[in-house]
Order: C-alpha cells, then sequence, then structure tokens
C-alpha cells in the first residue's frame, strides 16, 4: 500500500461515470465520513487555522452556483448541506470548441428530498427536460439536474453532456483507457485525485506562466495520454501520488 495506512478503503468513484470521457481535467474529492482516511484528513485539515474560511469558501460557491439572493437567508453546511450530500463531489472541466472551458459539478445525493429543498430556496426558474431528465434553471445561466444518486451542477452544454454519458450515448471519463492508465495504482487511502488529459495539459497548464506553465511543460510530452496525482492523509501528514 502506497501512502495509506493498511486496511483502507477505496472510495466512491461514480461520478466520474456522469463526466465526458475527453474533459480536460478532473478533481474528485470523497466525503465519506465512514473512511478512516477522511477522518485522518479531517483531523489535519483542524490544525491549520484558515480551515473555517476553507468551509466558507465553498458554502460562497455552492451559493452563487445556484443563484443566491439575500432573501434565501445564510446557508450552514452541518444542517443544510451535510444531510443530503453524499459520499463523494467531483468538478470537471471539459472540452469545448472555444477557448473556454466547459465546467460541471458533479456532487453525491444521500436525500434527493432535502437536497430540492436545499435548492428550491434559490429562486429557480424554468424547468425543461431532455432524455427525460428534469433540468432546472437558475439566475446567471447555472443549471441542475438529478442524475441517478447524483446531482450535477453547471451551465446548459454541461449538463447536458452529463445527461448523455449517463444515457450511454457518449462514453464517460471512468471508461477512458488513458484516464484509467493514469489512475491505475492510485492508493485506496486517497481523499483527492486530481487528473488532466494530454489535451488539458496543453490547454490549461503549458500556458499559463510561472510554476503552472513550466509544470505543464515538463509534463506535456508526445507519448503522454493523461496525468494524475492523488493525496493520501497519513498519521504524520499527507502522501502525494503522481
Amino acid at each position: 500500500l502506497v501512502g495509506g495506512a493498511a486496511g483502507d478503503q477505496a472510495p466512491a468513484s461514480g461520478a466520474a461515470t456522469l463526466v465526458p470521457a475527453d474533459a480536460l481535467a478532473y478533481v474528485h474529492l470523497s466525503l465519506d465520513g465512514s473512511r478512516p482516511a477522511v477522518k485522518r484528513a479531517l483531523a489535519i485539515l483542524r490544525r491549520f487555522p484558515d480551515a473555517p474560511l476553507l468551509q466558507a469558501a465553498v458554502l460562497n460557491r455552492l451559493g452563487s452556483l445556484a443563484g443566491a439572493n439575500p432573501s434565501a437567508g445564510a446557508v450552514d453546511f452541518a444542517t443544510d448541506i451535510r444531510p443530503w450530500l453524499g459520499a463523494e463531489a467531483a468538478l470537471a472541466l471539459l472540452n469545448t470548441s472555444t477557448s473556454t472551458a466547459g465546467s460541471l459539478i458533479v456532487l453525491g445525493v444521500s436525500d434527493r428530498a432535502r437536497a430540492g429543498r436545499f435548492l428550491a430556496r434559490f429562486g429557480a426558474g424554468a424547468s425543461t427536460s431532455y432524455r427525460s431528465t428534469a433540468i432546472t434553471a437558475y439566475s446567471g445561466g447555472t443549471e441542475v439536474a438529478f442524475v441517478g444518486h447524483y446531482l450535477v451542477i453547471g451551465q446548459d452544454p454541461a449538463v447536458r453532456a452529463s445527461i448523455d454519458v449517463a444515457a450511454g450515448s457518449a462514453p464517460s471519463l471512468q471508461n477512458d483507457s488513458a484516464y484509467q492508465h493514469a489512475a491505475a495504482g492510485e492508493p485506496a487511502g486517497r481523499v483527492l485525485d486530481l487528473y488532466a488529459s494530454v489535451a488539458g495539459v496543453r490547454r490549461l497548464l503549458a500556458p499559463q506562466g510561472g510554476v503552472i506553465g513550466a509544470l505543464g511543460g515538463l509534463l506535456y510530452k508526445p507519448a503522454l495520454t493523461g496525468v494524475s496525482t492523488a493525496l493520501t492523509p497519513r498519521a504524520d501528514g499527507v502522501a502525494v501520488r503522481v
């Protein structure tokens, strides 16, 4: 076992089944509080004085995605989100025909009714249906849809692309050979893993300046198909596997 502890269980990873295979980048976070690895990660996080600020940033992001407005009231993670949030969360940057990548958030949902009530607080707009899946629009162009036991959030093309993948009419990242090769051998005790396709390295990393651009230039090789990184909490810190 690399980087973790004996008996670590692998995280739920079904979010990748809703992400298009040609995604430029994919970030996956385990939220399963029953996993020892997640408990170790939380213990490490509590050592940092800025941990409450990190939680506030997450709450603000959720609020902005849903088109939050002042009349909706403050959002409390413990009472408003944790009761319906499932075992995983993911962010994917999607390939597009333009210079701007699309974005898709996939959240595991353990209680759909409570998740629906949470979203209803933020002033939903028109609802449409695509492949028999209801899509709800919010201010700012953000759309949400429940796909199986997941909630997908993004702009209209990203949400519809995720529904296409779930319906089997488009390939998923989970079944992509480049992703499978890059992720092979990841530690079971990981709580965070990141993946970038060769196109993602070329389009997202290499053009950047400074350290990020240098890293992209280092990684971008003709034979590269994709690269992944996994973070595994340990009793003495965090192990990184690339």
